[in-house]
């Protein structure tokens, strides 16, 4: 029995201690039938199974047969596991997994792209950023949102293109979006006039981020603005206020 039969013999084990020890021996089997084997882990219904299959692929790739098997997970199936999965291993396998992943996103369902997105912002490399620009005209909300969110994500390294992007989507209408934007440049302390602020400060779900980024216009209406919310009764609020007006004083 060779060892690539053993491991797959053991990876039907109901015993997932098992299945995770058959697993980390997949280094051992040929390199075409080591992706099978570690994608077909990486689907395993054990977390740790999972865990020890995500270490193996990073071991194995990233091989172009390991990406191009593992960006087909993108697709629709039913093992939510495994999708996960190989998101994360994609992600952090970094700017050598981006062409494969934005190589299918077209042809990628909402629930696919929204994935390809989340990888896209986690991978580190700039050249991301002209795919996540593209993804914001999805017609799919979600897809756009989450589009919006890997562009925060992946500002540090593009700060420039990143701010741009994220001040134009205040203006989106669509309340997730302009959260997940203002959200993002909180993170890349990227300054928004008050006049695009102003009108967000009043909505409920939009309001924290809003005067988290009030405290660096140096506006004297953003000050009123953060004086009068500490005034009110939400105790995260008043903190977010008075730290706000702490910074917008320095």
């Amino acid at each position: 029995m060779t060892a690539a039969t053993e491991i797959d013999r053991d990876l039907g084990s109901p015993d997932p201690e098992v299945r995770r020890r058959a697993t980390s021996a997949i280094p051992e089997v040929p390199s075409d039938r080591g992706v099978d084997l570690v994608v077909r882990a990486l689907g395993d219904a054990d977390w740790r199974v999972r865990k020890e299959a995500t270490q193996i692929a990073l071991l194995l790739g990233p091989t172009e047969s390991l990406l191009r098997k593992m960006v087909s997970q993108l697709f629709p199936g039913e093992n939510v596991g495994l999708r996960n999965a190989v998101v994360e291993t994609l992600a952090q396998f970094g700017r050598a997994a981006v062409p494969s992943v934005v190589s299918v996103i077209a042809r990628l369902d909402a629930d696919g792209k929204k994935l390809a997105a989340e990888i896209l912002g986690r991978a580190q490399d700039p050249d991301a950023m002209t795919a996540l620009q593209r993804l914001l005209a999805d017609d799919d909300p979600n897809v756009r949102t989450a589009a919006i969110e890997a562009i925060g994500d992946l500002g540090g390294l593009a700060v420039d293109a990143a701010s741009r992007i994220l001040r134009e989507a205040l203006g989106t209408g669509d309340v997730h979006i302009q959260l997940a934007a203002l959200e993002g440049l909180n993170r890349l302390g990227v300054v928004v006039p008050w006049e695009k602020l102003r009108p967000l400060v009043g909505d409920r779900i939009l309001r924290r981020a809003a005067l988290s980024a009030a405290s660096r216009t140096g506006s004297s209406e953003a000050a009123d603005a953060l004086a009068r919310a500490l005034g009110e009764e939400n105790p995260a609020i008043f903190r977010l206020a008075l730290i706000g007006l702490a910074e917008l004083a320095l």
